[in-house]
Protein backbone atom coordinates (compact mmCIF):
# COMPACT_ATOMS: atom_id res chain seq x y z
CA UNK A 1 0.00 0.00 0.00
CA UNK A 2 3.00 2.29 0.59
CA UNK A 3 4.08 1.88 -3.19
CA UNK A 4 0.72 2.78 -4.28
CA UNK A 5 0.87 5.99 -2.36
CA UNK A 6 4.53 6.88 -3.68
CA UNK A 7 3.42 8.04 -6.85
CA UNK A 8 0.65 10.79 -5.35
CA UNK A 9 3.44 12.20 -2.50
CA UNK A 10 5.65 12.45 -5.15
CA UNK A 11 3.49 14.69 -7.35
CA UNK A 12 1.74 16.69 -4.57
CA UNK A 13 1.92 20.16 -5.87
CA UNK A 14 1.15 22.05 -2.54
CA UNK A 15 2.37 25.29 -1.17
CA UNK A 16 5.94 25.32 -0.88
CA UNK A 17 7.36 27.69 2.13
CA UNK A 18 9.61 30.34 1.33
CA UNK A 19 11.32 32.61 3.23
CA UNK A 20 10.97 36.43 3.22
CA UNK A 21 13.67 38.26 3.05
CA UNK A 22 14.62 40.74 5.55
CA UNK A 23 14.64 44.69 4.53
CA UNK A 24 17.96 46.47 2.80
CA UNK A 25 19.87 47.86 5.81
CA UNK A 26 20.33 51.57 5.27
CA UNK A 27 24.10 50.88 5.34
CA UNK A 28 23.82 49.79 1.82
CA UNK A 29 22.24 53.31 0.53
CA UNK A 30 25.64 54.52 1.19
CA UNK A 31 27.48 52.08 -0.24
CA UNK A 32 25.66 51.86 -3.22
CA UNK A 33 26.73 56.16 -3.86
CA UNK A 34 30.36 55.16 -3.37
CA UNK A 35 31.68 55.41 -6.93
CA UNK A 36 34.58 52.91 -6.72
CA UNK A 37 33.37 49.19 -7.56
CA UNK A 38 35.97 47.92 -4.68
CA UNK A 39 35.35 44.73 -2.74
CA UNK A 40 32.95 44.31 0.16
CA UNK A 41 33.94 41.72 3.30
CA UNK A 42 30.57 41.64 5.49
CA UNK A 43 31.08 40.22 8.49
CA UNK A 44 30.02 37.96 10.04
CA UNK A 45 31.22 35.51 6.92
CA UNK A 46 30.06 32.02 7.52
CA UNK A 47 31.85 28.82 6.70
CA UNK A 48 28.03 27.53 6.23
CA UNK A 49 27.65 29.08 2.56
CA UNK A 50 23.68 29.29 2.86
CA UNK A 51 24.17 31.88 5.53
CA UNK A 52 26.21 34.18 3.07
CA UNK A 53 23.31 34.01 1.33
CA UNK A 54 21.43 37.57 2.29
CA UNK A 55 24.41 39.22 1.42
CA UNK A 56 23.90 38.49 -2.14
CA UNK A 57 20.79 39.51 -2.21
CA UNK A 58 21.71 42.65 -0.56
CA UNK A 59 24.65 43.50 -3.10
CA UNK A 60 21.80 43.72 -5.67
CA UNK A 61 21.16 47.31 -4.38
CA UNK A 62 24.99 48.22 -4.53
CA UNK A 63 26.38 45.88 -6.84
CA UNK A 64 30.15 46.08 -5.64
CA UNK A 65 32.17 42.57 -5.48
CA UNK A 66 31.47 40.91 -2.26
CA UNK A 67 33.70 38.14 -0.54
CA UNK A 68 30.62 36.43 0.92
CA UNK A 69 28.29 34.48 -1.47
CA UNK A 70 26.68 31.01 -1.09
CA UNK A 71 27.27 28.33 -4.17
CA UNK A 72 28.14 25.04 -4.75
CA UNK A 73 31.38 25.35 -5.36
CA UNK A 74 33.69 26.87 -2.84
CA UNK A 75 36.54 28.75 -4.71
CA UNK A 76 39.72 28.66 -3.25
CA UNK A 77 40.27 32.25 -3.07
CA UNK A 78 36.68 32.01 -0.34
CA UNK A 79 38.81 29.68 1.78
CA UNK A 80 41.54 31.90 1.78
CA UNK A 81 39.41 34.96 3.08
CA UNK A 82 37.55 32.89 5.68
CA UNK A 83 40.60 31.62 7.05
CA UNK A 84 42.36 35.14 7.26
CA UNK A 85 39.22 36.46 8.47
CA UNK A 86 39.06 33.77 12.05
CA UNK A 87 41.23 36.31 13.68
CA UNK A 88 40.01 39.18 12.15
CA UNK A 89 41.18 42.62 13.02
CA UNK A 90 44.84 41.04 12.71
CA UNK A 91 47.58 42.28 10.88
CA UNK A 92 47.89 38.92 8.44
CA UNK A 93 44.06 39.06 7.81
CA UNK A 94 44.31 42.98 6.96
CA UNK A 95 47.12 41.99 4.69
CA UNK A 96 45.73 39.30 2.69
CA UNK A 97 42.74 41.59 2.47
CA UNK A 98 44.49 44.45 1.10
CA UNK A 99 46.57 42.24 -0.89
CA UNK A 100 42.84 41.34 -2.31
CA UNK A 101 42.10 44.91 -2.81
CA UNK A 102 39.25 44.74 -0.79
CA UNK A 103 38.63 48.28 0.79
CA UNK A 104 35.70 48.06 3.12
CA UNK A 105 34.73 45.57 5.69
CA UNK A 106 30.59 45.75 6.82
CA UNK A 107 30.24 44.74 10.48
CA UNK A 108 26.43 43.74 10.99
CA UNK A 109 26.90 44.45 14.93
CA UNK A 110 22.86 42.91 14.98
CA UNK A 111 23.85 39.20 13.69
CA UNK A 112 25.90 38.54 16.59
CA UNK A 113 25.42 38.31 20.26
CA UNK A 114 25.26 41.92 21.80
CA UNK A 115 28.88 41.11 24.05
CA UNK A 116 30.84 39.71 21.03
CA UNK A 117 29.74 42.22 18.70
CA UNK A 118 31.19 44.71 20.76
CA UNK A 119 34.14 43.12 21.19
CA UNK A 120 34.70 42.56 17.74
CA UNK A 121 33.75 46.79 17.21
CA UNK A 122 36.09 47.64 20.11
CA UNK A 123 39.40 45.52 17.95
CA UNK A 124 38.45 47.14 14.88
CA UNK A 125 37.99 50.25 15.97
CA UNK A 126 41.77 49.71 17.45
CA UNK A 127 43.67 48.66 15.22
CA UNK A 128 45.63 50.97 12.87
CA UNK A 129 44.96 49.32 9.52
CA UNK A 130 40.99 50.39 10.04
CA UNK A 131 38.88 53.67 9.98
CA UNK A 132 35.44 53.86 10.71
CA UNK A 133 33.64 55.40 7.70
CA UNK A 134 30.04 55.09 7.73
CA UNK A 135 27.89 54.03 11.06
CA UNK A 136 24.02 52.87 11.08
CA UNK A 137 22.50 51.44 13.72
CA UNK A 138 23.27 47.90 13.40
CA UNK A 139 26.36 48.39 10.75
CA UNK A 140 29.60 49.67 10.74
CA UNK A 141 31.53 50.09 7.69
CA UNK A 142 35.80 50.03 7.88
CA UNK A 143 38.21 51.27 5.86
CA UNK A 144 41.34 48.85 5.49
CA UNK A 145 44.04 51.28 4.85
CA UNK A 146 48.00 50.90 5.53
CA UNK A 147 48.76 51.96 9.21
CA UNK A 148 50.50 55.07 8.11
CA UNK A 149 47.37 56.09 6.45
CA UNK A 150 45.54 56.38 9.81
CA UNK A 151 43.23 59.62 9.97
Amino acid sequence: STLVLFPLIESFAGPIPYTTAPDLPPVYEWLSAQPDPTPVVEMPLDWKLYKNSIYLYWSTSHFKPIANGHSTLVPPVFTAIRNSMEHFPNNESLKRLRALKFRYVILHRDLYLRARAKRIEQAMNAHPGLVVLHRTENETVFEIVATSERR
